[in-house]
């Protein structure tokens, strides 16, 4: 036995070395081989600097660009698998030497022994040498290695890829800057169209350098007021995501074709069913196709394309979407700002921010959503210096759903919370309940609300169901939420824990909507189905009051209340086909008084194109985007 224990430890104590010996030699050639270094690589870099415009190049850099960073990661998990090793084989070797001492001591006899030849307290002393002079080499070895081959790229993929790509799109691998300097193939400068609504790409401004470089992102840290965000439209439906407007002098009737209330329109360059945001005088919009995403910045007042800028792309940006839908498109989700800056996220998860000026502040990746059809389609949300992300995917039991705050100047992540739900849509909104706030969310199976400082739960209702896009809405110390799928729920905001037994004041079934985001005021509580029929419930006891029907309409934007107005607009099929055979639709508005037992129709709006955004409303004026263009709603002003 002692033999076999024996042998143990010296195969134990040779494993050992050659793992230690081995580990040193991959760390030394992660180190000298850093794979931005390749040749291969510096070549294809040449060759687009003289050829920026070069597609096909960029493409042979972004493919061997994926496969030396798998490489590179392939060699990390290695090197972690090799420590593993090494543990394990330090502890073989000193388990099985101490064994084996155990075994080989004998019984002292009585008589006088001579020191000099105890063959037991040779071995002894030797073994406990062998050890420290082991647990040294590996010590030393590891922190030669930790100090002479340090990491040259960053540990995170996505942050690796998102430095990598940027580079690219300026034909050079940059250092890695926090944060990310903004860069764009198009977008540059300032761009304008030739002529508002012709859909011309933008020029460079008159008078621009090509050799000019863009001023500074602004990266100084701060952001606005809530009292200073009522002002404006920062986000999807407003300030706290309820719809209201704070400003009564809102039109309430226009025409397209004649031109008739239409203040101006604007053609966005690329598609997309992201609702505008206003700040200050500025109106901001994403478009995207499956090769570009892009962020546009209006003029309010008279409609100019003021900046055009591109996200910096990563290896996500062109990669496929499983189950893309069609109506959901590229650039659903919403913008939002702080004031000094803007944050746009794409179906793909990709996430940029940029300044006013229209100067990249920061960009990243947070990869293709899991098992979720319709790709990124939440909007974003702020709190304070926190940028808030909803990415709800799979099922609840699949534990890969989360929201995240990011660091509105750097990107960052501040916190991350794991979250119990399905796939869903909806948008999140920071409100206050007594003064305290509250982020909201609604998924499959749960209503919750958390700290947005540091995103812990503060209570949860389980009264949501199946695939949510509906978003919730706090109003009177009361969250409404819902959907088609489950029934219609107000909750008291007040709650700890589960309250799904405790804190649900009323329910209701009837009408629930698929896709358009409900209406609350001290009174009501309106709910706009998809097929057309907006239905008010009492605010109170979730009494039905009254149903309206729009027939031949189809809605998804979700409705507005201005000067104790609804705005509703929907779509209407008209005679005409596009390429495809499909009829081209165009838009309506409809404008009630809502009344206790029925609500009035006091003014009406068309526009010549499909909508299926939600307004904004400022001023005298309502921003919004149709298929093609953006409309400004209002008088025209004096030049």
């Amino acid at each position: 036995m002692h033999q076999v224990v024996l042998g143990t430890a010296l195969a134990a104590g040779v494993f050992t070395l050659l793992v230690c010996l081995l580990l040193i030699v991959v760390f030394a050639q992660r180190a000298a081989e850093n794979p931005m270094d390749d040749p291969r690589f510096t070549e294809l870099k040449a060759r687009l600097a003289e050829n920026p415009g070069d597609e096909e190049l960029k493409g042979q850099i972004r493919e061997l660009d994926l496969r030396l960073r798998e490489e590179y990661f392939q060699d990390r998990r290695f090197a972690a698998f090799g420590a593993y090793l090494l543990l394990g084989g330090v502890v073989v070797t000193v388990a099985s030497s101490i064994w084996a001492a155990a075994l080989s001591w004998k019984a002292p006899r009585p008589e006088p022994l001579d020191a000099t030849h105890d063959r037991d307290a040779r071995v002894g002393e030797c073994g406990r040498s062998a050890v420290a002079a082991l647990a040294g080499a590996l010590v030393g070895g590891a922190l030669v290695a930790a100090l002479a081959f340090p990491t040259m790229l960053p540990e995170d993929p996505e942050e690796l890829a998102v430095r990598a790509e940027d580079g690219l799109a300026q034909g050079k691998i940059p250092s890695p800057p926090t944060p990310l300097p903004g860069s764009g193939a198009r977008g540059a400068g300032s761009g304008i169209p030739s002529k508002p609504g012709t859909g011309a790409k933008p020029q460079p401004s008159p008078g621009a350098k090509p050799t000019e470089k863009p001023s500074g992102p602004d990266t100084r840290p701060g952001f606005a007021s809530d009292e200073e965000k009522a002002k404006y439209w920062p986000r999807f439906r407003g300030p706290f995501g309820s719809g209201v407007s704070a400003y009564d002098n809102v039109p309430t009737a226009w025409d397209d074709k004649s031109g008739k209330g239409i203040a101006w329109k604007t053609a966005v360059p690329l598609p997309g069913n992201s609702s505008p945001i206003v700040w200050k005088d500025r109106v901001l919009l994403t478009g995207a196709d499956q090769q570009h995403r892009e962020v546009y910045c209006f003029d309010a007042a008279g409609g100019k394309l003021l900046w055009r800028k591109e996200a910096p792309s990563t290896p996500a940006s062109t990669a496929k979407i499983e189950g893309m839908s069609k109506d959901t498109g590229y650039a659903a989700p919403t913008m939002t700002t702080d004031g000094r800056r803007v944050f746009a996220i794409f179906a793909n998860g990709d996430v940029a921010a940029l300044d006013l000026a229209g100067n990249v502040v920061w960009a990243r990746s947070l990869g293709i959503p899991k098992a979720n059809h319709y790709g990124h389609a939440s909007s974003l949300e702020m709190y304070e210096d926190l940028l808030l992300v909803l990415i709800d995917q799979g099922t609840a039991k699949d534990d890969k759903s989360k929201l995240l705050a990011l660091n509105n100047v750097t990107g960052k992540t501040v916190w991350e919370q794991g979250r119990p739900v399905a796939a869903s849509w909806a948008t999140p909104a920071v409100v206050y309940h007594q003064g305290k706030p509250q982020l909201l969310t609604a998924a499959d199976p749960w209503l919750t609300a958390y700290r947005p400082r540091d995103g812990s739960e503060i209570w949860r209702a389980g009264c949501i169901e199946g695939e949510n896009g509906v978003c919730p809405v706090y109003w009177g110390g009361f969250v409404y939420a819902g959907n088609e799928y489950c029934r219609w729920s107000a909750v008291r905001a007040d709650g700890q824990g589960d309250v799904t037994e405790t804190k649900v004041a009323w329910t209701a079934e009837d009408n629930l909507p698929d896709q358009c985001s409900p209406l609350a005021t001290d009174k009501y509580v309106c709910i706009l189905q998809s097929y057309g029929m907006l239905t008010c419930y009492e605010a109170a006891s979730g009494q039905m009051l009254w149903e309206k029907e729009f027939e031949g309409a189809a809605f998804t934007s979700s409705p507005g209340l201005a000067a104790g107005r609804i705005y509703v607009f929907g779509e209407l099929d008209t005679d005409q086909q596009d390429a495809e055979g499909m009829y081209i639709r165009h838009c309506k508005a409809w404008i009630l008084e809502p009344g206790a037992k029925d609500a009035k129709i006091v003014g009406e709006g068309n526009l010549e194109e499909g909508c299926v955004t939600s307004p904004a409303f400022q001023d005298g004026r309502i921003y919004i985007r149709g298929k093609k263009h953006l409309f400004c709603l209002g008088e025209k002003t004096a030049n």
